[in-house]
């Protein structure tokens, strides 16, 4: 007979007991179900895959009882994954063109104080449970969203090719979800790197951060391509903006 396992009751039980739902032990009864090994040979040589043996109605209950785990699982590690990026300190940047002529090849610096700023590498990689979803709208917690008297960043590069191609281990469980988080992780990392577009260096006192624009209509402004991620608070920026059409050098300190 199948028995279920104390941590698969368990990660029930706790996730019931932590907000407030009431559950009974039958719900954990699973009748004479049993589950057996059988083997068989493919490209990778043999492989044993279990196959439940019982009637219909055990068979299904015990599948409903893996899924409500798996999303109580789920569920854990959205949780953590949000607290994680919910503790960011996140800026958002605008530059404008209040001028009566249109700009282009503008450079931007961004002066930080030094071990503050967060970069594409240290943001959190979620769970092998979660990263397919992650993956469908990271990049709207990475930047702005244009409103209607602010244009989006202009120069997005978004024709990058975040599918890669695997085979299909389908067969062999464990080393095919391996191989399809590695595809997830990378896709992750490709979807930052799409919307951390500027050119880091360091110095003594600061993390700086160098972005390019293109052009800038006049009379326009638009959002820098990302939110500036911060570990701490950060009580002031200093900036600095070049440009063909400007033979000055802008330069300021923008208190927070």
């Amino acid at each position: 007979m199948l028995i279920l396992q104390m941590k698969q009751k368990k990660t029930i039980k706790d996730f019931a007991t932590n907000y407030d739902i009431k559950i009974n032990e039958s719900l954990f009864d699973i009748g004479n179900l049993k589950q057996k090994d059988f083997f068989n040979v493919g490209l990778e040589g043999l492989y044993k895959y279990p196959e439940l043996v019982g009637t219909e109605s055990e068979k299904e209950k015990y599948k409903k009882i893996m899924e409500i785990k798996e999303q109580v699982i789920m569920f854990y590690d959205y949780v953590e994954y949000f607290n994680i990026l919910d503790d960011y300190n996140r800026l958002s940047l605008v530059i404008e063109n209040n001028g009566i002529s249109f700009d282009v090849d503008i450079s931007i610096k961004i002066y930080i104080p030094k071990g503050r700023l967060l970069l594409k590498n240290d943001i959190t990689i979620p769970s092998q449970n979660i990263i397919e979803n992650i993956n469908n709208y990271i990049e709207h917690f990475l930047k702005q969203e244009k409103v209607h008297h602010i244009e989006d960043y202009p120069d997005y590069n978004d024709n990058i090719d975040l599918d890669v191609n695997i085979p299909n281990l389908s067969y062999l469980n464990r080393e095919f979800q391996e191989e399809k988080y590695k595809k997830d992780m990378k896709k992750y990392n490709s979807k930052i790197s799409s919307r951390f577009l500027f050119d880091y260096y360091s110095s003594h006192d600061y993390d700086i951060l160098k972005f390019h624009q293109n052009y800038l209509k006049h009379n326009t402004k638009n959002f820098l391509p990302c939110f500036l991620l911060f570990k701490e608070e950060v009580k002031e920026i200093k900036y600095e903006i070049t440009s063909k059409h400007n033979s000055k050098m802008i330069k300021d300190t923008l208190k927070l």
